[in-house]
């Protein structure tokens, strides 16, 4: 069920732009997990990518905890 809100979320998201969908990365329900009991697994990292203008952001360890940086490519 909490899949299902994440990815309606996301959906909603693609139309709106990048920051939304950074954010949206960041909430506990949708995607940024901290490690609990007993199955000790968390988020490590997240991108953000937008083909139609060629955008990409990526953001090591948890979302919530750290920025995003915008990732050039040589062209």
């Amino acid at each position: 069920m909490v899949m299902r809100k994440g990815l309606k979320r996301a959906s909603d998201c693609l139309l709106e732009g990048a920051d939304d969908l950074m954010a949206l990365t960041r909430e506990p329900d949708a995607v940024c997990q901290t490690a609990v009991e007993p199955y000790h697994v968390e988020s490590s990292g997240a991108t953000v990518m937008r083909p139609r203008t060629k955008e990409f952001w990526a953001v090591w360890g948890l979302p919530s905890m750290n920025e995003y940086q915008k990732v050039s490519f040589a062209r």
